[in-house]
């Protein structure tokens, strides 16, 4: 309770350090203790700000609206450009929803909704090796709670100036946004990627566009517009690419056989001119 917040985050360490073997995992916690220092967290450093939200996750709210109740004091870190108390408050978010609310599955939903804003923002305004980290935090999001970042998958284009590490990490994520309404777009970008220098780019856009396909997400004709792209990609001058789209047709006739008119045909003049052992099995 030292007036000194510089103070008091050297001590929240400390005993993290001291009690790391304890029981608690660190230092003690209580309601008393917790509240003091959220109700606090606007005085810390942004490393004493990190250093307060990380408790959050190890302590257990005595009701739901305790819980709420420390939602609404961390609510406003998500506005500051710290993105290391952003991630932090994140992960407390998480972990609060699985232990308030009646429904767990539908309380991280909207906890993710919430964060949702700050994150993408942070992605597109940090430099490379933060944008890389916090779409890793996205990936993992998206896959917990699937349709959330649906609205903002123009935010995972690839963008020319962006490192190779970013760009694969857009194209994988970006078939995990596809529905409906968006799945056209998101082809169709993917399809830009398909001609990319770099051969990894080329591989990854494939498959993410047959991710699409076998995983039906994209409405009625989308998998047969994205057979048909497949097919026109046997046809390139680039023997990886056909490979990748001979392989990539192979899953998704097995998702969809009412495609083979479509996929079949074409086959016997691409494996004259295949080079890649994959693409001709």
């Amino acid at each position: 309770r030292d007036p000194d917040a510089q103070v008091v985050s050297n001590c929240i360490i400390v005993l993290n350090e001291i009690m790391a073997q304890g029981p608690d995992g660190g230092m003690a916690l209580n309601r008393a203790i917790m509240l003091h220092l959220l109700n606090r967290i606007h005085e810390f450093s942004e490393f004493g700000v990190v250093a307060v939200i990380d408790l959050v996750p190890r302590y257990i709210p005595a009701n739901d609206d305790e819980g709420f109740q420390i939602m609404n004091l961390l609510d406003p870190v998500l506005s500051t450009s710290n993105s290391a108390a952003v991630v932090a408050t994140i992960r407390a978010f998480i972990s609060l929803a699985d232990q308030i609310g009646d429904d767990p599955v539908q309380m991280k939903r909207q906890v993710v909704g919430r964060v949702k804003a700050s994150l993408v923002t942070l992605v597109a305004s940090g430099c490379s090796e933060l944008s890389y980290s916090l779409l890793k935090h996205v990936d993992s999001l998206v896959d917990s709670c699937p349709g959330i970042f649906d609205d903002e998958y123009r935010q995972f284009y690839v963008r020319y100036h962006e490192p190779t590490h970013i760009k694969h990490l857009k194209v994988q994520i970006l078939p995990k946004l596809a529905n409906p309404d968006n799945a056209p777009d998101i082809v169709a970008e993917l399809g830009e990627c398909v001609t990319d220098k770099d051969p990894q780019m080329n591989r990854l856009a494939v498959r993410s566009m047959s991710l699409i396909a076998c995983r039906d997400v994209g409405g009625e004709g989308c998998a047969d517009s994205i057979a048909r792209r497949l097919v026109e990609m046997l046809d390139l001058d680039v023997s990886h690419v056909c490979a990748e789209a001979a392989t990539s047709l192979a899953d998704v006739l097995r998702k969809h056989p009412e495609l083979k008119q479509i996929i079949a045909p074409p086959l016997p003049r691409a494996l004259r001119y295949m080079t890649e052992p994959e693409g001709k099995a």
